[in-house]
């Protein structure tokens, strides 16, 4: 009795993504060093957060392998005939050579690839993407065109790399209807079902070929496209669209678009915004919608700014994944401008000069000079300063730019004395005599050392006839920097005129914009302080300072969903907050983005369904098939070679293994091996006789192998030929269960 045991570990041919549109412009010869498809198709890149999966470890499914038809050993090399004139020059063309590696553009990113399956004369003639730049995502609609150069039709196929983070959401193939060009929209469809359609379609039949496209996935940030027939002579083109998220950054909504498709052709890159009333920037050029650029070589900078931004946007979206798993994402942004800076206001200046200050003197007054620096230029300065009494430094008070100058050439001369009150009781008084409805301002730099009597309501007695809202801040020899101090005792005089505590570190050597621009926070509010975000349910989620410009995200998954949430913090002392409930358009576009990045590593795949199809995304069970109404096998289908194909079996149980089922699987896996090694024992056992072979596989892969042992007495020759035998077998991928086991007899 032979026993033998094997284990098979499943390794996809990953679909060449094939996406085919013929334009009206001619091609070079396509790239002469074009590879298959990588090993496997799969999840790759897993997260930080989850260690990766080996594939004989992982129990998930890969997506439907693809191999190509077979070709003819017989069938003649096609010359390649001329594309329409209206093709040359061929639009958008690189001029380099394909002497180098074709795969990889310039700066190092992998490029999409195009092969035809029957001849080298199928080659890319035009590529066009129209980006519609909206508020979190942009929307990449991407026609692809192939000219068939060849004597037969041919199939089309591409590997393309996405932008980072992008998902495929939609499919269309250009075929014609009632004697007129017309777009056929793809449908959504489970992967192994979608790969088995297009197989039966691209068949040998009795039909006349028409246009069947199937768009699948590979692995992360890679998918696959393939099109038939592509007429001899003829253009053929196809469209997908894809999702590509946005970030929030300097105010505006930004994307950069690395350089896309192949590097034989520069694809044609126009720019729309999705309202009209936003401003379209190249870089830091604004342009106008319909903007064009031929991108040859470099990435696009593409940002968008909001006509009328919220102070505050917040958006929630959930879905639940299963029981005790929902999949939730929150933005919140804040406005390019939280604030405007008062006009026309009134600035009292307070410089602490006592002796206490001592090394961090030099810091007060570059602290007063960024404070002046950041101050419009119809604001009007005075400046106080005090040790033992309090003195006015200008006696009336000065413009803007008046007081940065003399703020320039001030060095203060410390002394005894530290005579706060008595130097805020004169900028109020000061203040208090302004008859102008202005903003009023007390800017205190000061240590916080008076003496003791000098208590935080003895001061607040001082600054009640002006109302002026007063900010402290203490000063420290440092890089320029603003950090609010709420727990300072001082707080409670600040905090009810609306201004606060900081710590206020400076130089002198930090002049410039850099330091203006953090002193400006004494001017307005820049950024929402101690943002919290909170939700029913959940722990709630604390960022902290939030930017003016600048947004947080949370994409994740948690045991239950909130419903609700509220972000909330502050500007200076002003609360600022915004409830929002779970926004369906925003879940419907996150949830379809999680298939373009590594969240996904951390959903099981038989949870992935509902979610692909409500994001109406290409995902590791999804693809699109495309297919003009009435496609049938035709005269001039593929040959696809038995045993091999676009894993038409589904993921299911089947010999012992186990997985999940999407469809019907016929395919009889023990009869398959059955067949494949009946040769093989007769080959070995010249007396004949019967063996019985146990085989145990994890996917499609031979890793292990013992026992073979013929029925009746043991022979070492034969036991070792029946060995090789398994061990030389080429599982096809129907055989896509992760673990199973066959016994499998032969002989008579």
């Amino acid at each position: 009795m032979a026993l033998l045991t094997l284990r098979v570990r499943f390794e996809v041919l990953a679909l060449v993504a094939g996406v085919v549109g013929c334009a009206s412009h001619a091609a070079g010869p396509p790239p002469s060093d074009v590879t298959p498809a990588p090993p496997r198709a799969s999840l790759s890149r897993a997260p930080a957060h989850a260690p990766p999966r080996s594939a004989a470890a992982d129990p998930r499914r890969s997506p439907p392998a693809f191999e190509a038809p077979a070709r003819s050993e017989t069938e003649p090399t096609d010359v390649p005939a001329e594309p329409p004139s209206a093709a040359e020059p061929q639009a958008g063309a690189d001029a380099e050579s394909d002497s180098e590696d074709s795969r990889v553009h310039a700066d190092g990113r992998t490029a999409d690839t195009v092969t035809g399956l029957r001849s080298s004369a199928l080659v890319e003639s035009n590529h066009t993407v129209e980006v519609d730049l909206g508020h979190g995502v942009a929307r990449l609609t991407v026609r692809r065109d192939v000219f068939n150069g060849g004597g037969r039709h041919d199939q089309a196929t591409f590997h393309l790399q996405l932008p980072e983070g992008a998902v495929a959401v939609g499919l269309r193939t250009l075929g014609t209807l009632d004697g007129r060009p017309h777009w056929y929209a793809g449908e959504l469809l489970e992967a192994e079902l979608a790969a088995r359609r297009y197989r039966e379609l691209t068949g040998i039949g009795g039909y006349y070929p028409k246009d069947p496209a199937l768009l699948s996935w590979r692995e992360l940030g890679h998918l696959a496209l393939q099109v038939f027939p592509c007429p001899p002579g003829e253009t053929k083109s196809v469209e997908y669209t894809l999702l590509v998220p946005t970030r929030w950054e300097g105010g505006r909504h930004r994307v950069e678009l690395p350089r896309l498709g192949t590097r034989r052709v520069a694809p044609h890159v126009r720019i729309v915004a999705t309202d009209s009333r936003d401003a379209l920037y190249l870089g830091p050029r604004r342009i106008n919608a319909g903007h064009t650029v031929v991108q040859r070589g470099e990435s696009l900078e593409l940002s968008l700014a909001p006509a009328a931004p919220a102070q505050l946007e917040v958006q929630l979206g959930e879905q639940p994944v299963k029981a005790g798993q929902v999949l939730r994402r929150v933005d919140v942004r804040a406005a390019p401008r939280l604030s405007a800076p008062p006009r026309d206001a009134r600035v009292v200046l307070v410089v602490d000069a006592s002796r206490s200050l001592a090394g961090d003197a030099p810091a007060a007054v570059a602290a007063a000079r960024h404070y002046a620096a950041a101050l419009p230029e119809d604001a009007r300065v005075e400046v106080i300063t005090f040790a033992r009494r309090a003195r006015r430094l200008f006696g009336a008070f000065a413009t803007a730019a008046d007081a940065r100058a003399r703020l320039a050439a001030l060095e203060l001369e410390l002394a005894n004395g530290s005579a706060v009150d008595e130097a805020l009781a004169l900028a109020d008084g000061v203040l208090a005599k302004e008859t102008a409805p202005a903003p009023r301002r007390i800017v205190l730099l000061t240590d916080a050392l008076p003496r003791a009597s000098t208590t935080v309501d003895a001061l607040r007695r001082k600054l009640v006839r002006s109302g002026a809202l007063l900010h402290v801040g203490l000063p420290d020899d440092a890089g320029a920097a603003l950090d609010r101090d709420d727990a300072h005792e001082w707080a409670a005089l600040t905090r009810p005129s609306g201004g606060l505590v900081w710590r206020a570190r400076a130089r002198a050597a930090d002049e410039g914009d850099t330091a203006r621009r953090v002193y400006e926070e004494w001017v307005r509010p820049i950024r929402i302080h101690g943002l919290e975000i909170v939700q029913p349910g959940l722990t709630a989620l604390e960022p902290g300072d939030l930017a003016e410009g600048t947004a947080f995200a949370s994409f994740d998954l948690e045991p239950s969903a909130s419903g609700v949430i509220t972000a909330r913090g502050e500007l200076w002392t002003q609360p600022v907050s915004q409830t929002v409930g779970n926004d369906a358009s925003h879940t419907q576009r996150w949830v379809a983005l999680l298939f373009g990045g590594s969240l996904v590593h951390a959903i099981d795949e038989r949870d992935m369904m509902p979610l692909a199809v409500l994001g109406r995304a290409v995902s590791p069970v999804t693809s699109y098939l495309a297919i003009e109404p009435g496609v049938r096998p035709s005269t001039e289908g593929l040959e696809w070679g038995s045993g091999t194909g676009i894993g038409l079996g589904g993921i299911g149980s089947g010999g012992g293994g186990h997985g999940i089922h999407f469809g019907k699987a016929s395919f009889d896996r023990a009869a398959w091996l059955r067949e494949a090694l009946e040769p093989a024992w007769r080959a070995c056992s010249s007396r004949g006789g019967r063996a019985e072979v146990v085989v145990e596989t994890t996917y499609a892969e031979v890793v292990d192998a013992r026992d073979a042992l013929p029925e009746g007495r043991r022979d070492a020759s034969q036991e070792r030929c029946l060995e090789e035998a398994v061990w030389a077998l080429e599982l096809p991928t129907e055989f896509s269960a992760a673990r199973a086991t066959y016994r499998v007899a032969l002989g008579s």
